[in-house]
């Protein structure tokens, strides 16, 4: 019953839909950007995710781009520079000491260089499609009481199942993270598109107690933003989105969660702790209801009522989502993929206590 009202209260959080202060025509930002991109081994990526900027429709005097080289052992500062000096006014390619590595250390070495007023965070190995990306996200930070601003990354891929399950496991999550946002009890976002006021970063500096963690620069900023009761809005404007490319092996996908999850694991507000707690056990009760039937039939009613329940409201969940998102999604595959997830979803939280997976050659 729990998980029930969880996610109903959530689903229905921005339905029906209120009107959103649409982007104005002639609209002219005023606040300055510093777009801070972390890059290690990304010489496949790095040139479709600056470019994919380069095509925003914004003031070329108010934008700086930071691109951070991790000790990449590939041509990944070379094309970023190239295109860089043909592309930006205002740049700066910046390395870690042979003694700094990670993420963290990077955008705090970004951070403290940059000109900006508004910090936004990107990875390497996304793109956005809209060309008012840019302008949108500092349109928010112009009409709205906002110090951190959470909006959405989504994946991109074949309709296979395997990349199929890996959007609708996307999809939902990046709703859940908007709506429990939009009612003042953050749990996720993504650093891969981020944005926030420098001066609350520097205020905040919430990576003082963490860098020895390889992850989490996300989370971890969200938690001090949510301690120190900064203004966290969610963004769901379709302008807004960037995409990133689903996982093209299994192995890849499951070390990826598994990253995701442990870094959830140190973050200990209240928000993620009971919310964990709900969607975790919810999956757990119905994997029990899936498997109870085999061994006392006369509870079979019971486990398929349940698994119906969770079968519609995830569904709602999925189907709400794309269409706030303006997605299109194969949802052919809808029903093996809740199946497996019921499995999917406890052996990654499990797994995630005591495997250590790599990224990039470094151990987790």
């Amino acid at each position: 019953m729990l998980y029930v009202v969880f996610m109903l209260k959530n689903i229905f959080t921005f339905y029906p839909r209120k009107k959103n202060i649409s982007l104005p025509e002639n609209y002219t930002p005023q606040l300055s950007v510093s777009i801070i991109i972390a890059a290690r081994n990304e010489e496949e990526n790095i040139i479709r995710c600056l470019q994919s900027i380069a095509h925003q429709e914004f003031p070329k005097e108010q934008l700086e781009i930071l691109v951070v080289n991790d000790h990449s052992e590939d041509k990944t500062t070379e094309l970023a520079g190239t295109f860089l000096k043909e592309n930006f006014r205002h740049f700066k390619i910046l390395h870690l000491a042979e003694r700094e590595k990670g993420k963290k250390t990077a955008i705090i070495k970004a951070v403290e260089q940059s000109s900006g007023s508004v910090i936004i965070t990107r990875d390497a190995d996304t793109v956005t499609e809209n060309n008012f990306w840019l302008k949108e996200i500092v349109f928010q930070f112009e009409n709205k009481n906002c110090d951190l601003l959470i909006s959405p990354v989504l994946l991109s891929g074949t309709n296979s199942f395997f990349s199929s399950f890996q959007k609708y496991e996307n999809l939902a999550v990046t709703f859940l993270g908007l709506s429990m946002a939009k009612n003042k009890l953050p749990i996720v976002c993504s650093g891969a598109n981020l944005a926030y006021k420098k001066e609350i970063f520097l205020t905040l500096d919430p990576y003082r107690n963490n860098l020895h963690i390889a992850s989490g620069d996300d989370m971890f900023l969200l938690k001090a933003a949510f301690s120190g009761k900064c203004q966290i809005q969610p963004n769901v404007s379709a302008n807004s989105l960037v995409y990133t490319q689903t996982e093209d092996t299994f192995k890849k996908a499951v070390f990826q969660r598994l990253r995701w999850a442990s870094k959830t694991g140190k973050i200990s507000t209240l928000p993620v702790f009971i919310s964990g707690l709900i969607l975790l056990f919810g999956n757990i009760a119905c994997l029990i209801a899936l498997i109870w039937p085999f061994i006392d039939s006369y509870y079979l009613p019971f486990c398929l009522f349940t698994l119906t329940i969770k079968f519609i409201i995830d569904f709602l969940l999925l189907f709400l989502s794309a269409r706030m998102l303006n997605q299109k999604v194969n949802l052919i595959w809808y029903l093996p993929a809740f199946v497996i997830n019921l499995i999917y979803t406890p052996t990654i939280a499990l797994g995630s206590f005591f495997v250590k997976p790599n990224w990039k050659d470094r151990s987790i």
